[in-house]
C-alpha cells in the first residue's frame, strides 16, 4: 500500500476562533504561535500558567480555567488539545471530528487532523520543516540548521522582493520584463549587498539600475 503523506498548508486564522484544551508548557506555545497569526483564542484548563493567565488580564485570550466540556468547541474553526491526560485528548479529537472541526493533539499524530511543523521565520518568509509527526526530534535539528543558514538578513531580503513584486504589479509591466527583474532581484547580489550591510540609498540605486521602478516616492524604507 502507498505511503500517505500529509498535505502541506498555510492557514488564514486571523479573526478565527482557535480552542486551545490545556494549560502547561505545550498549550502555551500553541497559544502565542496562534496569537502571532491574529486568532482568536479561547483556552481551556483545570491548571492555567501564571503566563497564560496575564494574557487573560492582557485581553489577549480568554480563559476558562475549569474541565472541559463537549459544547467549549462551538463555532472553532481550529481546535488543539494539550493536556497530560490522554483521555481528555482523545475526548476533545473526537468531539473535534463529530463537529467537522480539524484538530491536533499534541504528539500524537494518529489522532491530528494536521501537524505543527518546525518553523523558521524571517519576517514574511517562512520555512517549514515536518516529518509528518513521526519525528519532531529531526524536524527541531533540521530548524537549528537551517537557522544557522539563514540569517537574519533574509528579514530585509524577503520585504524588498516582495515590494519589487508589488511595484512590477501596480505598473502592469509585461511578463519579460518582470521575469528579468525578478531573475535580477533573486542572483544573490541584492542579498550580498543587504549582507555586507550597504545602505538602503544603495540598494534603491541598484533596483532603479535594474528597471524595477523604485523613486522617491516608492523607495525601500528602512521600517
Amino acid at each position: 500500500m502507498t505511503k500517505k503523506f500529509l498535505y502541506p498548508a498555510n492557514l488564514n486564522l486571523s479573526g478565527k476562533l482557535c480552542v486551545v484544551i490545556g494549560g502547561g508548557k505545550v498549550a502555551e506555545r500553541k497559544v502565542r504561535g496562534l496569537l502571532r497569526c491574529g486568532a482568536n483564542v479561547k483556552l481551556i484548563g483545570r491548571e492555567i500558567l501564571p503566563s497564560l493567565l496575564r494574557l487573560a488580564q492582557k485581553g489577549e485570550i480568554k480563559v476558562l480555567a475549569r474541565n472541559y466540556r463537549g459544547t467549549d468547541l462551538k463555532r472553532a474553526f481550529v481546535v488543539m488539545a494539550a493536556t497530560d491526560d490522554e483521555s481528555i485528548n482523545k475526548k476533545v479529537a473526537a468531539d473535534a471530528r463529530k463537529a467537522g472541526i480539524i484538530v491536533n493533539v499534541a504528539d500524537k499524530p494518529s489522532l491530528c487532523d494536521f501537524t505543527l511543523p518546525s518553523i523558521v521565520r524571517r519576517g514574511t518568509l517562512s520555512i517549514a520543516i515536518s516529518t509528518d509527526g513521526n519525528a519532531p526530534f529531526l524536524a527541531k535539528a533540521m530548524r537549528k540548521y537551517i537557522e544557522k543558514e539563514i540569517g537574519r538578513e533574509y528579514t530585509l531580503y524577503a520585504k524588498i522582493l516582495s515590494k519589487v513584486r508589488e511595484e512590477a504589479i501596480k505598473n502592469n509591466l509585461p511578463q519579460s520584463a518582470k521575469k528579468r527583474i525578478f531573475n535580477k532581484v533573486s542572483d544573490g547580489v541584492l542579498l550580498e549587498m543587504i549582507r555586507r550591510k550597504e545602505s538602503l540609498q544603495e540598494i534603491n540605486k541598484f533596483l532603479n539600475k535594474i528597471g524595477a521602478g523604485f523613486n522617491n516616492d516608492n523607495k525601500i524604507q528602512k521600517h
